[in-house]
């Protein structure tokens, strides 16, 4: 599945650069403006997916997202990206068809609250903070089981996959402190 960055999306993505990394991004700063998804039937089947994109790609940053517990990211993949030439970078994420279906789950949860300063909500909105609270409750079960139903022996190889790439830019890979 894929496709190309709607106008808004990118302009969104522009500004919460803008507002939170760097105040002079521009779209080149964008790492996802194509974008696809590639889906592997189970975790055991991700550390080859992976190594077999790092030697089509070399060149290509590669960031674990299975992590997604810490940052709330709303799913855990691995995502590579991809200089497509003219300032335009392409993203590819590798997922299972269990990460795959909770992302279905959760991704509403995660739009919902994206751009929400969480810190001013239980004094501004105590009902949305509640409705906040739930969600982060749902998305961390759904995640946590999905991260310790995988084999350990899985984990470790995606760790090394990722931290082993010369451009990772995550060293704790899934959760691997």
């Amino acid at each position: 599945s894929g496709g190309v960055k709607s106008i808004d999306s990118i302009l969104s993505k522009i500004y919460r650069i803008k507002k939170n990394k760097n105040a002079d991004a521009k779209i080149t700063d964008v790492n996802d403006i194509v974008r696809g998804s590639i889906i592997v039937p189970h975790s055991k089947d991700l550390p080859d997916t992976i190594r077999k994109f790092k030697e089509k790609y070399p060149t290509a940053k590669i960031e674990s997202k299975f992590d997604a517990l810490g940052n709330n990211a709303g799913y855990a993949a691995v995502h590579f990206t991809i200089d497509m030439g003219e300032g335009i970078k392409g993203e590819i994420q590798i997922h299972t068809n269990h990460s795959r279906a909770i992302t279905a789950i959760t991704h509403k949860g995660f739009e919902e609250f994206r751009e929400e300063d969480i810190t001013k909500l239980p004094e501004t909105d105590p009902a949305r903070y509640s409705r906040y609270l739930k969600e982060m409750e749902i998305q961390q079960r759904l995640w946590g089981d999905y991260l310790s139903s995988m084999p350990e022996e899985t984990r470790r190889e995606i760790s090394e996959e990722v931290s082993g790439s010369a451009e990772s830019v995550s060293s704790k890979s899934i959760g691997l402190a």
